[in-house]
């Protein structure tokens, strides 16, 4: 074996278990540092599949609000297991596994991009990520997506070095799955079809569509007939959420420069102080926004030139995604909360677009030692940032506020069990409530993510109503949700606080008592 290859094996048998490592770490910790609640909404959709009551979280409204390729992947493990945190650990070690399959597929697509120095260096830039750790240690889909995305521009690659039949319809099957795992991968399977239209290639182009078509045909058809959509209800619901966030602060000068600061960072690290900053200061984080896009623009159309000739127009699709998805986001979705992984796209093109920069200053012999020097630099902060997660053990979530608060695991099972059994309670963020109380009470979730209803009641201003409706005499949620809650409300609807979870963080729940209001 060349030793390049050993060294690879080497790169990514480190990112392994690095994530491995953390994953098998006590499940309160994992949780409180990685977990979002969004994650315990797909587990709970997994568990309703694999019992025969199709995709639900509370077992009974149906939702389409989730990625379905993850939760159909986690069916068998629920048919296997009813032991919760042991589907929960299943399914970090399964991102885990997937996170580093992007660094091998990294590695190919730097070596199509700038030789087998910058594959290299592109693999190892991804297993020691803390970020691109953070992300898979998350639970949700995005390693998933990332994966599919990666492997359907390696095989774009193929298909564009030697056009075939097979070659095709397995990108389309690649286009598919990718469709599956993030609806927004849409950017790029539009961007590889459009693309290879434009040039006349129709053939290719149409074999790809109709393997897609086959792969995501099932999940679609059965969404259209049943929730009159293929695009999941989840969307529509987060809009909401943050345009009630736009009216009391969020301005597109702060979307913008939150997003610049979750652009500037990754992968090497995360920037969590320098996004505070930018949101203190919100036109020069607009401003250093628009900087950012315009040096990756700039910077993928100087990489793109040395590319081997049939990989420029997928390597290119790749960054059009990239971008695509830094301005969707920003502009039209600013969820911050959510953009660590929203926006993992991005971190793949600067991923590759550093480690062709590295090559090239490799290639030079004057400058090989400051290459060299650059890379152990940040491979060493990356290596120390992954690593102080195997030993450090916070009391609290590090993530508060806008980045995300996670721990909601602790809280979900402390609170489930102080609760009578057969309660009916309501809550915003429902996940981890559904996912650990199902056996004991009923969670109706209320900010319409997974319960097309209530975003209907949301809109509408009658959240109180809609939640004595289900059956809810307690609202358990967090402050600023309560607040929704009752600002969505009828007139005169009342909280009464009636207990208390632990701090997450800055925050903690409450368990409120929903007194009355007047009808609406």
């Amino acid at each position: 074996m060349q030793r390049s290859s050993l060294l690879l094996l080497g790169i990514l048998a480190c990112g392994l278990g690095l994530r491995v490592g953390n994953a098998a770490r006590n499940l309160d910790h994992v949780d409180r540092v990685f977990i979002p609640d969004d994650t315990y909404y797909t587990l709970s959709v997994a568990r309703s599949l694999a019992a025969g009551t199709g995709p639900s979280v509370d077992g009974v409204r149906a939702t389409n609000g989730f990625q379905p390729l993850l939760a159909m992947l986690m069916v068998p493990v629920f048919w296997a297991t009813n032991d919760l945190d042991v589907a929960l650990r299943i399914d970090l070690l399964l991102l885990s596994v997937l996170d580093v399959l992007c660094a091998l597929l990294l590695a190919r697509l730097g070596r199509r991009l700038a030789g087998p120095a910058a594959g290299l260096a592109a693999a190892v830039l991804w297993a020691l990520s803390p970020v691109a750790l953070a992300n898979a240690l998350g639970g949700l889909e995005t390693s998933l997506a990332l994966c599919c995305c990666l492997a359907l521009v390696e095989q774009w690659c193929r298909c564009r070095e030697r056009p075939g039949v097979a070659r095709f319809l397995a990108a389309g099957a690649l286009a598919g799955l990718a469709l599956l795992a993030r609806g927004d991968t849409v950017f790029l399977v539009a961007s590889l079809g459009g693309g290879e239209l434009l040039r006349g290639e129709r053939r290719g182009a149409l074999l790809a569509a109709l393997a897609g078509a086959i792969v995501v045909a099932p999940w679609w058809l059965y969404s259209l007939a049943r929730f009159g959509t293929f695009i999941p209800e989840s969307g529509a619901a987060v809009r909401a959420q943050v345009a009630m966030h736009q009216a009391l602060y969020l301005d597109l000068p702060r979307q913008l420069g939150w997003a610049a600061g979750t652009l500037v960072g990754p992968p090497i690290a995360e920037a969590q102080a320098l996004r505070d900053a930018l949101f203190s200061l919100p036109w020069a984080g607009a401003a250093l926004f628009v900087v950012a896009c315009a040096a990756l623009v700039e910077l993928s159309r100087r990489a793109l030139r040395g590319a081997e000739p049939g990989a420029r127009f997928a390597l290119g699709a790749l960054a059009a995604h990239a971008l695509a998805i830094a301005a969707f986001y920003a502009l039209h979705l600013p969820a911050l909360w959510f953009f660590r992984r929203y926006l993992a796209p991005v971190s793949l093109l600067v991923t590759l677009l550093a480690a062709a920069g590295f090559a090239r200053l490799l290639a030079g012999s004057a400058r090989r030692r400051v290459a060299l020097a650059a890379l152990g630099v940040l491979l060493l902060a990356e290596l120390g940032l992954s690593a102080l997660h195997l030993v450090a053990t916070p009391a609290q979530t590090p993530d508060e506020g806008l980045h995300g608060a996670k721990g909601y695991r602790e809280v979900a099972r402390e609170l489930v069990a102080s609760l009578p059994a057969g309660t009916t309670i309501g809550a915003f963020q429902s996940g981890a409530l559904a996912y650990y109380g199902a056996a004991r009470i009923r969670v109706v979730n209320l900010d319409g993510v997974v319960d097309r209803e209530a975003a209907a009641a949301f809109r509408e201003r009658r959240l109180a109503a809609y939640a004595r409706a289900r059956g809810a005499t307690l609202i358990v949620d967090w402050p600023f949700n309560l607040k929704a809650f009752v600002d969505h409300s009828a007139k005169g609807t009342r909280l009464r606080v009636i207990g208390r979870g632990r701090p997450q963080g800055v925050d903690r729940a409450l368990v409120t008592e929903l007194e009355a209001g007047e009808a609406r």
